[in-house]
């Protein structure tokens, strides 16, 4: 038997993403994959985004949906280089340790 997608299953699968959390779990998965697809594009690393659904059952009719999303995004990486005086206790500094400094006018 083949795997089949029908308009039906669809239609419930994004009715219940609309429906949980009052449509708090769709929001969230549409954050995440704005977040994902700007990072992927600037940084040039892919991006992945889980969606979970806790399936539970209240009775014999009745479900309950409980979903979360989760996003890995490939973040910038704030750097700088910075000179050390191992004559002042290895302090970092933005001037080379041994430069001349100019009296100010």
């Amino acid at each position: 038997m083949e795997n089949q997608i029908l308009p039906g299953h669809v239609d419930a699968m994004i009715a219940a993403l609309k429906n949980i959390g009052q449509g708090s779990l769709a929001e969230q998965i549409a954050e995440h994959l704005q977040e994902g697809v700007k990072a992927t594009m600037i940084e040039g690393k892919k991006s992945t985004i889980t969606i979970k659904l806790e399936i539970s059952r209240q009775s014999d009719e009745m479900i309950t949906l409980v979903g979360s999303s989760d996003a890995k995004i490939p973040r910038q990486k704030p750097s700088g280089s910075f000179f050390v005086d191992p004559m002042k206790n290895y302090q970092i500094g933005r001037n080379r340790p041994d430069q001349q400094v100019l009296p100010s006018m």
